[in-house]
């Protein structure tokens, strides 16, 4: 008995990776905008430069990252300190908040886009 047609089995199962990391890097690339939306809006407001400075870059593949650019010491201070009073809005852990209230909903957003189809 001969077996043939494991080259179109392994390219199929090849397409259907590259399907699914591309589905998977996609979600991704949409929880990142998600929590740069809800860690701008939790973001203290001075000026508004703060939160103006909020971004999402990719970093690698299906790896992005959030962050308030060229805001310095200043974002990371504002970010950590507890007893700092916001009069005009916002809270510390901008960042943080969002993101470990949302983690669970990130993860399911991910494993259903990378599911198969």
């Amino acid at each position: 008995m001969k077996l043939e047609g494991l080259a179109a089995v392994e390219a199929r199962i090849a397409a259907e990776l590259a399907g699914m990391k591309q589905r998977a890097d996609a979600a991704m690339h949409e929880n990142a905008l998600d929590l740069q939306g809800r860690s701008q809006q939790a973001a203290p407001i001075e000026y508004g430069e703060l939160r103006a400075a909020a971004d999402v870059r990719k970093v690698g593949e299906g790896e992005y990252e959030v962050g308030f650019y060229g805001q310095g010491i200043k974002a990371i201070v504002q970010h950590e300190r507890l007893d700092f009073n916001h009069p005009r809005g916002g809270q510390a852990k901008y960042l943080e908040g969002p993101l470990n209230e949302n983690s669970q909903r990130y993860i399911e957003n991910v494993r259903r886009a990378a599911g198969s189809r």
